[in-house]
């Protein structure tokens, strides 16, 4: 049986909330479930950018689509419950550094109300079976050892109020996890996710996006461009949640948890993986990459994850090595800019074309 077969038998007519659907990696576990045949309901405040790939894939006649803040009320509480989802894919936040950095409180009150708010809700939902809980990978203290490797049980915290918010919904959802799912025998996972490239990313103030929309504009700068980040595709990233979201469902017990998911440990600067990525695009005005002389927000310089637990007690690999990842990100642009083939049929080709590399 094809790697699409399996999971489509396992997602077929399921019911799905995923929160934050709009956003970037929202949409794309969007339509990653939608081809495995499963009905979504999503949940979302605001869209990150004009251009989204939430709009570019038309996913707003594809899904159950609600606009609520989950951080203010629980309005949201009625429709969730109505809707009884088997699992839920929590990804809503406010999810920028910069960001953070302008509006802290802003940061603080969405990232931890409306974590606790959904966990709340949950205690509602009567045919619930498992819960894939995101967080971040900057929820960890920095590191001051070059070669530290972050693992699940490493100190939480953070530099910024970004990585602090999600280190403290961490430990909101410790204890649901500990309480309530435990005693019902509700699978609970968090996941802390390196930073993500692919196509359809247009969020400001992230590497990708920015010199995307740098084009016009012949000059790019490049913040922090000796930072190493553990940069992994988008569908590396989601098929880590999936493969775990399967586990959780048939053993709770042993897959409740913290779990790292991160890239083939290899190191690469912002500068050298913005390089590659120009190469491949291939464009016909070369953009200057122009280094800040100051950066006035501080940011980790290095943060490196430890996958050790889910290779061996998930048994998953990322697929993808890192010029992989670049050229699947690059011919998803492409393809866009040149408009060679629908964008929603172009992202089902990169997602089944992943599939077949897949072995869980």
């Amino acid at each position: 049986m094809s790697s699409l077969n399996i999971y489509k038998k396992f997602f077929k007519d399921k019911k799905i909330l995923v929160t934050g659907h709009t956003g970037f990696k929202g949409a794309w576990l969007c339509q990653i479930l939608l081809l495995f045949e499963a009905k979504i309901m999503g949940i979302s405040n605001t869209k990150v950018s004009k251009i989204n790939l939430f709009d570019i894939l038309k996913l707003n006649n594809k899904v159950k689509n609600f606009k609520y803040d989950l951080s203010k009320n629980k309005k949201f509480e009625k429709e969730v419950v109505k809707f009884n989802p088997d699992y839920i894919f929590h990804l809503a936040a406010q999810s920028l550094v910069y960001e953070s950095y302008r509006n802290p409180y802003k940061t603080f009150y969405n990232n931890l109300n409306s974590s606790l708010n959904l966990l709340e809700v949950c205690q509602k939902i009567k045919g619930l079976k498992s819960i894939i809980f995101v967080t971040s990978d900057k929820c960890y203290e920095p590191v001051i050892k070059k070669k530290k490797l972050l693992s699940e049980n490493d100190p939480l915290g953070g530099n910024d109020p970004y990585s602090l918010s999600k280190a403290c919904t961490e430990h909101i959802f410790k204890h649901y996890k500990n309480s309530y799912f435990k005693i019902n025998n509700i699978g609970a996972a968090s996941v802390r996710a390196g930073n993500v490239i692919g196509g359809g990313d247009w969020a400001a103030n992230r590497l990708i996006p920015d010199f995307i929309t740098s084009i016009n504009k012949k000059k790019f700068i490049l913040r922090n461009p000796r930072s190493i980040r553990p940069w992994q595709h988008v569908l590396d990233c989601l098929f880590g949640y999936i493969i775990l979201l399967k586990k959780l469902k048939n053993n709770p017990k042993k897959y409740s948890g913290s779990w790292n998911f991160g890239p083939q440990n290899k190191d690469i600067t912002t500068q050298k993986l913005i390089f590659e990525f120009q190469k491949k695009m291939r464009f016909k005005n070369k953009i200057e990459i122009i280094k800040p002389k100051k950066n006035k927000y501080k940011e980790t310089k290095l943060l490196k994850l430890s996958t050790i637990k889910t290779k061996t007690k998930l048994n998953y690999n990322p697929i993808l090595k890192i010029n992989d990842s670049i050229s699947f990100t690059a011919s998803w642009y492409k393809n866009y800019f040149e408009k060679k083939m629908n964008s929603s049929k172009f992202t089902n080709l990169q997602i089944e074309n992943y599939l077949n590399k897949l072995k869980n």
